[in-house]
């Protein structure tokens, strides 16, 4: 049998298709992940935490660790392994060991500690007490000034103690600039504080009652909540003003991106919220993202980029506040994806080495996994649990619950990692999870030609 002259271009060109028709079924699997994780599809119809069925538990590897009363936040500097807990009622930060679990010193503050941040290359922790806080030092008449008080990370010894502006409330730790910055609502301005040695700065001039940190850059970011408000930016490297952003809303907080140099800023009340979103290369407002209630939590995922944004509505029809979890783009600054949580949303924290996004609840805690923003499963936690943080060596999930009765102290529990519940965001590989991009479609085409090749060239030896 003799092949015709035009089978072998045959051969290369059916052995090609074959290939190609191979990588399409591949990429079109489930589980496949393109290079950028949007391009999968989060998007989707909202959904109720009625949606979820609870097929997995969290593991509790810890018993109850007592703090004190009325915890404000927690914040855990891995280097040193300690996390932080601060108490407003009983005016102190109890300081946890993060391998044993136990409970190691109890720092006093001069003023109820409202705030916590960790300066790891100098072990340092700083604790922002605010005297106009219910408190037991001053029951009847507050001095203007709040305070700073710093702490070491090695021996949780007393290393400087800074007073600021009038109601201190909030604050911002920039690594690049190696100082803290201080918002002071009734004062109107911002305290700039070295932290080595830890002092008093500079004093800024300008409203300010949230701070945003850069921390690709030593820029700092004033928000002022007039209507409308600005957003005035700080050179934390010469402690001046390098410029303002005008806004169309009230800022009240906000959350840096580095991912696309975006800020947003929570802009709203309890009934409707938006999300300004600033560029901070053309220093200007992009645009508006609408979210039902006021903006109460905002965390960008590094291993996404997406905006995760916990906020709270009251409903005029049921007389309650309710909750909502929303997914925001990084490339389009469009809402992906929303969850409805009754009745509020405390706090949002990812892990980047499970692909997990915790958010804690009133009385439950949901683990979504990261790349597809769908919900894995959802567990009961303390109903006065309210504060989170990840403890980013060991995976382990750390939860506040507060207690307001005088005399009776709060709890943290401490809370396993799950095992990875999403791919990790490089290229790991495996079928099924490896980006089925341009290498794989030129390999397909060299191995159809060369299929196509050999098939031809072994008719050629054939005898009739």
């Amino acid at each position: 049998m003799s092949f015709p002259r035009r089978t072998g271009l045959n051969c290369v060109l059916v052995a090609w298709v074959v290939c190609l028709m191979l990588t399409s079924s591949l990429a079109s699997m489930p589980g496949s992940r393109p290079g950028h994780p949007e391009s999968i599809r989060r998007s989707g119809p909202s959904r109720t935490a009625a949606d979820i069925v609870a097929t997995e538990t969290l593991q509790n590897i810890s018993p109850p660790i007592l703090v004190g009363t009325s915890s404000s936040a927690i914040a855990i500097d891995s280097s040193a392994a300690k996390v932080y807990v601060a108490n407003e009622y009983t005016e102190n930060v109890t300081v946890i060991s993060a391998t044993t679990h136990e409970r190691v010193a109890t720092l006093p503050t001069k003023y109820p500690p409202t705030q916590l941040a960790t300066d790891p290359q100098d072990g340092t922790v700083f604790a922002l007490g605010n005297p106009y806080y219910a408190s037991t030092s001053c029951p009847n008449s507050c001095p203007e000034n709040g305070t700073v008080d710093a702490f070491s990370t090695f021996n949780n010894s007393r290393v400087g103690e800074v007073n600021v502006g009038n109601l201190s409330v909030g604050f911002a730790w920039s690594e690049a600039a190696d100082e803290l910055f201080v918002a002071n609502a009734v004062s109107h301005d911002v305290s700039v504080i070295s932290a080595h040695p830890v002092r008093l700065e500079a004093t800024l001039a300008l409203p300010a009652y949230a701070l945003v940190s850069d921390p690709t850059s030593s820029y700092v970011y004033a928000l002022d909540t007039g209507n409308p408000g600005n957003v005035t930016i700080l050179n934390g490297s010469t402690n001046s003003v390098a410029g303002v952003i005008h806004t169309e809303g009230s800022p009240s907080m906000g959350v840096f991106n580095p991912w696309n140099k975006m800020l947003y800023i929570g802009d709203g009340n309890a009934t409707q919220s938006w999300i300004d979103v600033i560029s901070t290369v053309s220093r200007q407002l992009v645009t508006k993202i609408g979210l039902p209630g006021e903006a109460f939590e905002m965390v960008v995922d590094s291993r996404t980029g997406d905006l995760l944004v916990g906020s709270d509505h009251f409903s005029n029809e049921r007389q309650f506040y309710g909750g909502n979890f929303s997914i925001v783009s990084p490339s389009t600054n469009a809402v992906l994806r929303s969850f409805v949580w009754s009745p509020y949303v405390y706090a949002v924290v990812p892990d980047n080495a499970t692909g997990a996004v915790y958010v804690l609840g009133f009385g439950n805690l949901t683990v979504f996994n990261a790349t597809t923003m769908s919900p894995r499963y959802r567990a009961p936690v303390n109903e006065s649990a309210y504060l989170m943080a990840l403890n980013p060596t060991d995976n382990t999930l750390w939860i506040v619950s507060e207690s307001d009765y005088i005399g009776v102290p709060g709890s943290v529990e401490v809370y396993a990692a799950p095992l990875p519940i999403a791919p990790p965001a490089s290229s790991s590989g495996v079928l099924g999870e490896t980006n089925l991009g341009v290498p794989v479609v030129v390999g397909s085409v060299v191995a159809g030609v060369a299929m196509g090749v050999a098939v031809w060239l072994r008719g050629r030896n054939r005898r009739p």
